[in-house]
Formats: C-alpha cells, structure tokens, sequence
C-alpha cells in the first residue's frame, strides 16, 4: 500500500512537472504531449493522485505522521524530478521495474 501510495505521489509529480511552463522539456513520449496538450485535465488528475495517496497514507500511518510522511515525500520527489528528469537519467521503464520490485519486497514482509 505505501509502494502504490508512493507511487501516485511520484506520477503526481512528474504531471505537475510536464504541466509547468518553465520545464524544459524536449523528448516527449505520447503520454507527455497528451499531459501538455491538456493541461487542465493533466493538473486535476495529478491533484487526484495526491489526495488519494494522502488519504491512503494517512490511513496507514496515522493523520500527524501520515501527513508527515506524505509531505517529506511530495518534497523529494518533486526535488528529484527538477534535478534529474531533464537529464533523461531515467526513463519510465526503469521507474516500472523499481516500483515492481519494490512492491513484490513489500507483499512478501
């Protein structure tokens, strides 16, 4: 639950980032020109994903440190996303591949 939460907080992100009129942004896939052709539909989306992995943390956690949580989260991908999202790093595949193992790790303890 928290690697699916984590992981709505992560595409939340990388839409408010394509939605930004200051991003550069130069290799676009089919699902970032949809996210920049449609901006208002992009950002309530993304806005859906952060309330949805609020609410889900919050019931995880508790309200003081779900919100915690969810804020020092928010905070580090978004950061991560300015520094290492233009440098085309790390593409979609691998976040795929990281948040499957990462959710296999999470059923199996």
């Amino acid at each position: 639950m928290i690697t699916i939460s984590l992981l709505l907080i992560l595409l939340a992100s990388l839409v408010f980032y394509n939605t930004s009129k200051k991003a550069l942004l130069l290799y676009n896939s089919a699902i970032e020109i949809w996210i920049q052709v449609n901006k208002n539909y992009s950002k309530a989306i993304a806005l859906l994903f952060l309330i949805v992995s609020l609410l889900s943390i919050i019931l995880i956690f508790g309200f003081t440190s779900g919100i915690i949580f969810w804020l020092i989260s928010f905070i580090s991908f978004l950061s991560t996303i300015v520094i290492i999202y233009p440098l085309k790093i790390v593409n979609y595949k691998h976040l795929i591949i990281l948040f499957l193992i990462l959710l296999v790790l999470e059923l199996i303890t």
